[in-house]
């Protein structure tokens, strides 16, 4: 590599360092664009209650909650990560019943568990809309990695 390379290397470097974003940018774009979507979702959202309601009326064993929330970690911290109910009340309580932690992924995974608004949130990953509301409260971002479950964290 010639002297020339280098020192155009280097000024490719001190560019990209230059264009790297602060830590408050991240957080107003997280702000910004999570109220826009909830601001823009928020009909949509009201829709999905209004479903989850109703389901619940007409089924009992589906009656509970609308939004479920699961422990995650992420860089040190632990905070619950809300999603849209997608299974029934009853499995919930019966797994919870045997197993004093369970990730929920394995409990929405068997189709027998899942309510039929919740096979339809499911469907359209509209169950992960909430999440929305952790990235505005800080615990969660757009960029970056997604928190772990905490048997696995």
């Amino acid at each position: 590599m010639t002297a020339e390379e280098v020192e155009r290397y280097e000024k490719i470097g001190r560019g990209l360092g230059e264009l790297v974003p602060i830590a408050w940018q991240k957080r107003a774009f997280d702000i910004a664009f999570s109220l826009l979507l909830l601001v823009i979702l928020s009909p949509i959202i009201l829709l999905i209650l209004a479903g989850i309601a109703v389901d619940g009326l007409l089924v009992p064993g589906h009656r509970g909650p609308f939004f479920l929330t699961e422990d995650r970690g992420t860089e040190g911290d632990i905070f619950h990560l809300p999603k849209f109910r997608v299974i029934r009340m009853d499995a919930f309580r019966r797994i919870r019943k045997t197993q004093k932690y369970q990730h929920i992924k394995p409990i929405e995974s068997d189709p027998a568990n899942v309510t039929r608004a919740g096979a339809l949130l499911k469907k359209f990953y509209l169950d992960e809309w909430p999440q929305l509301f952790s990235i505005l409260k800080g615990d969660m971002s757009f960029v970056g990695p997604r928190p772990w479950p905490l048997k696995g964290y």
